[in-house]
């Protein structure tokens, strides 16, 4: 990741934390992408609410740059589980797109692959950090 800036942040009237993030990351593609894609640096927004009410975080991922190629989105809900109040549980969906002409199944099989190798690797980290608290 090259930055994460905080866009935006407040409180609203129902007492509930929402964050807005601008991220920067770079974008390593295929060799075959190289044509396509102008730049190797990606902008995401990221949404955040956190509902201290319910006890859930809400967080909602989008990418805004490099939207002709490809689109990813991602949303994921922590709450606590129904089975144990000590535990949490997480609903993730993501939404993998393209309307690239000519080659838009093979852009949204390399978006899926993509995410599929980088959330491997979100899931070692986290339950690293799990283990270690």
């Amino acid at each position: 990741m090259l930055s994460e800036d905080v866009v935006h942040r407040s409180v609203d009237k129902d007492g509930r934390l929402i964050t807005q993030k601008l991220l920067c990351k770079t974008n390593s593609a295929p060799k075959w992408t190289e044509r396509f894609l102008p730049a190797h640096i990606v902008y995401i927004l990221e949404e955040s609410i956190i509902d201290p009410h319910t006890k859930t975080l809400t967080s909602h991922t989008r990418n805004i740059g490099m939207q002709n190629f490809m689109t990813i989105e991602e949303k994921v809900i922590y709450k606590p589980s129904s089975e144990n109040s000590q535990w949490t549980t997480t609903e993730k969906r993501v939404w993998v797109d393209s309307s690239f002409y000519g080659l838009a199944s093979a852009v949204r099989r390399l978006g899926l692959e993509r995410y599929k190798q980088n959330i491997k690797k979100t899931y070692i980290g986290f339950n690293h950090t799990l283990e270690e608290l």
